[in-house]
């Protein structure tokens, strides 16, 4: 997303104290918490990579941050989470293998098929079962995507991460989790104030507009995801993975 001195100098200028306000006020408490823990967590992470640790040290100390992290949002969200928040941008659809999987308490398991469906969401913006279907009845481009997220996974496995996404994989998760939590109602000037305070990336100046149409794909990738995911739920041949 791009960002530039003299068009950030410009949108500040452009945009008023009740913007950078306001923004607050619509949106869930939970996720203006979930937002802070995300940006520290990952300027963190930033940090341990520049230590220049060997993979296996690297692993150990992202592995901590990772589990301090889940372990706090548990901690400090679960409690004042709304069960009945919209799925506006279709995780259910998204993850619908992982929560099934969940739910049998195979955590191992589901941390795997998880790991697949981010990557499915984030690379492909398609729901990873759906992916896996189209593969198994002979679309080559779905099997050259499917073989491309198992590999992804291997890299994982391996202590490699996931290869990097086009476009900005933080501004992406910042906005899907907040889709339903009230991000959804901001103005484009109220998307930027609320990234300038709470994206990673230490930039002030976020372009609204480019925020704007993240918005809309997200949310138009969620519809597609619920419309694909319904479809494969009501088939007789719908099983887990």
């Amino acid at each position: 997303m791009r960002v530039t001195n003299r068009s950030a100098k410009k949108r500040e200028h452009s945009r008023t104290t009740e913007e950078l306000e306001t923004f607050r006020t619509k949106l869930q408490p939970s996720y203006l918490r979930f937002a802070e823990i995300y940006r520290d967590a990952v300027r963190e992470l930033k940090e341990i990579q520049k230590l220049g640790l060997s993979r296996e040290r690297l692993n150990e100390a992202t592995g901590n941050l990772g589990r301090k992290i889940t372990e706090q949002m548990i901690r400090e969200l679960a409690p004042i989470t709304p069960a009945d928040l919209p799925d506006l941008a279709g995780s259910d659809a998204f993850y619908n293998a992982a929560f099934e999987i969940l739910e049998s308490e195979d955590a191992t398991r589901a941390h795997e098929i998880a790991i697949l469906e981010f990557d499915a969401e984030n690379r492909y913006h398609q729901p990873f079962l759906s992916i896996a279907k189209s593969h198994a009845n002979g679309d080559k481009h779905a099997t050259a995507k499917f073989y491309r997220l198992l590999l992804d996974r291997e890299n994982v496995r391996y202590g490699c991460g996931l290869p990097g996404f086009k476009g900005n994989i933080d501004h992406r998760i910042l906005m899907s989790c907040g889709l339903g939590s009230g991000l959804e109602n901001l103005s484009a000037e109220e998307l930027a104030a609320f990234y300038d305070e709470f994206c990673p990336c230490r930039v002030d100046g976020h372009d609204s507009d480019d925020l704007r149409k993240l918005r809309k794909r997200i949310l138009d990738d969620g519809r597609r995801a619920r419309d694909s995911m319904t479809a494969q739920l009501t088939s007789p041949n719908h099983k887990v993975l």
